[in-house]
């Protein structure tokens, strides 16, 4: 079965992923990553995601501890209570 967003990218991709469904009355908060593999994450939570290296922590309101960039992430290819269109893009397509 193939899950929601597993077809979005390919492995050298640059995807946008949100944390939380946009809304006009908060800060975006976004991760923008080149996808570095696809597919079970490691134990214990063993899910299946993208795992980005985060180029952009969009809505970062505090530089620092906070701050992703330059971590790597999961994605998940799809999450049950709060899914919504778009969660996921494409924004660059590997070289």
């Amino acid at each position: 079965m193939t899950l929601k967003y597993e077809n979005v990218a390919k492995v050298g991709d640059t995807i946008k992923a949100y944390d939380f469904e946009p809304m006009s009355d908060r800060p975006d908060r976004y991760v923008v990553g080149r996808v570095i593999a696809k597919g079970l994450t490691p134990a214990p939570h063993m899910y299946r995601a993208f795992t980005i290296i985060v180029e952009d922590d969009g809505g970062d309101v505090m530089p620092g501890r906070g701050n992703r960039v330059g971590l790597e992430v999961f994605v998940p290819f799809e999450v049950s209570l709060m899914e919504y269109s778009n969660r996921v893009v494409k924004v660059k397509e590997a070289a």
